[in-house]
């Protein structure tokens, strides 16, 4: 099992890269707008040349070509880049390698914020008043307020890490300079969700090739009665669906190719539940990218993405594995069999995984090392991890139980408050904590302070 401990950043510097999942993902969005303005643009096409309808479609394709092609560019540019770090955090500051703009010291910021637009998400930097910039992240400010940002903005849309993740790395970092160098603690940052936020899920497939849109589509539809995409949208083979319908925005994107993955990702590493992932997934020949807005609901958008993914595998018998966000990587019949055996609530086993451990800092009884674990996969749903450490027992038990603490946090109609005391069912009542995780730095998470009672014998 691997050791969550590896994966504290306990290092002086700490380097953040893009995540390539992503990166491809918008390529190819891109890369369909380029190709759609092309299209418009073409004359052929056009039921009357020289009409209004031939002017209107050269006006508009060709300009929208022309845009989307350089977002192309740039965005292939910066997946041939992310192998690089794009941000770097140390005990000093933080610095965007990506812009070349300077470090930025901790105890020139005041606070920390989050902004957010359709298509980019920025982490603020909010700078004391005596702070000395250059000129410039002077012209970088001017720039910002002119669209809402109240101080220096880092991309952060395409980072290999976590919205709260960043956040409280951040925070932890600033906590402790201004300590260092006696300045008052800031203000606690930004830490609500996003309000429409862009989600993702991977069907990797084993062959080239897709199923017709009229199978894709009943099987979608008989987990998801009103999907409704525009049926009109591009020959078979089928390219991209996209359902806009209830207040929806969501797309299917078929791409004849295999998805960037690599066995020593750590999606792939990481998926103890599935020893065969790496070996598996070697055999990809194409995959399919469904994504779901989740227009201020995110769990809602993660059940329904869930189970257009579950539809997506079933109509196709040669796929392989299901990867949702930058989460895990599951066998697409387990995928499907969770979602299609929770029609009513969150399939929470293949949403939300377990990062398992030993852990010698609490042994058990006979003195070998006890367990701990930590869940991936709530923060995207609006909450924080959950934390077990000195599990005196075997992982199956722990696993259950971690499991039904995350149902358990995620169905509660109240949220949990720190220092409640909860049962779940088939273990004993124990203290849930906020508090800061004792695996990764600076990471706030719901631990779970087991009593002798919830400890298996």
């Amino acid at each position: 099992m691997p050791d969550p401990q590896q994966a504290v950043p306990d290092a002086d510097v700490i380097d953040i890269k893009p995540s390539r999942i992503r990166l491809s993902f918008l390529l190819l969005l891109s890369a369909s707008f380029v190709a759609g303005g092309i299209f418009l643009a073409q004359q052929p096409f056009h039921p009357k040349p020289g009409s209004m309808e031939d002017w209107f479609g050269f006006s508009l394709g060709y300009p929208t070509a022309g845009f989307f092609g350089l977002v192309f560019l740039a965005i292939g540019w910066q997946l041939i880049q992310a192998g690089r770090p794009a941000v770097r955090i140390t005990r000093e500051g933080i610095e965007d390698l990506r812009s070349r703009q300077p470090l930025v010291p901790w105890r020139d910021v005041a606070s920390l914020g989050w902004w957010s637009a359709p298509g980019t998400q920025h982490l603020v930097l909010r700078m004391r008043p005596e702070a000395v910039l250059s000129e410039a992240q002077q012209r970088q400010l001017a720039q910002g307020r002119m669209i809402g940002l109240d101080g220096l903005g880092i991309l952060a849309s395409n980072l290999r890490v976590r919205r709260a993740a960043l956040i409280e790395l951040c925070q932890s970092a600033l906590d402790a300079a201004h300590a260092q160098h006696g300045i008052a603690p800031s203000a606690a940052p930004d830490t609500k969700p996003a309000g429409n936020q862009m989600l993702l899920a991977y069907v990797v497939l084993g062959a080239s090739g897709f199923a017709s849109g009229a199978e894709v589509l009943a099987a979608i539809r008989a987990r998801v009665p009103d999907y409704a995409p525009d049926e009109t949208r591009g020959p078979e083979p089928m390219t991209t669906l996209l359902d806009v319908s209830g207040g929806h925005f969501s797309t299917l994107m078929f791409v004849d190719a295999p998805n960037p993955l690599r066995e020593d990702d750590g999606i792939v590493r990481d998926a103890w539940w599935w020893p065969e992932a790496g070996t598996a997934l070697a055999a990809r020949k194409a995959h399919v990218i469904v994504s779901e807005s989740s227009e201020g609901d995110v769990k809602a958008a993660y059940g329904r993405l869930a189970s257009v993914t579950a539809g997506v595998v079933a109509s196709h018998p040669s796929a392989i594995g299901v990867i949702v966000g930058n989460n895990a990587v599951w066998p697409a019949g387990l995928f499907q069999a969770a979602v299609d055996g929770a029609p009513h609530r969150l399939p929470v086993e293949v949403l939300v995984s377990l990062r398992p451990g030993q852990d010698a800092q609490f042994p058990k009884r006979d003195g070998s090392p006890s367990l701990l674990c930590m869940t991936q996969g709530l923060e995207d749903l609006g909450l924080m991890e959950i934390e077990v450490r000195g599990w005196d027992g075997e992982f199956a038990k722990l696993g259950q139980f971690m499991l039904a603490m995350a149902t358990y946090v995620l169905s509660s109609p109240q949220p949990i408050n720190d220092g409640d005391t909860i049962a779940v069912e088939g273990s004993p009542r124990s203290k849930v904590m906020h508090d800061v995780s004792t695996l990764i730095r600076g990471k706030r998470v719901y631990r779970v302070h087991l009593t002798p009672e919830a400890l298996p014998d």
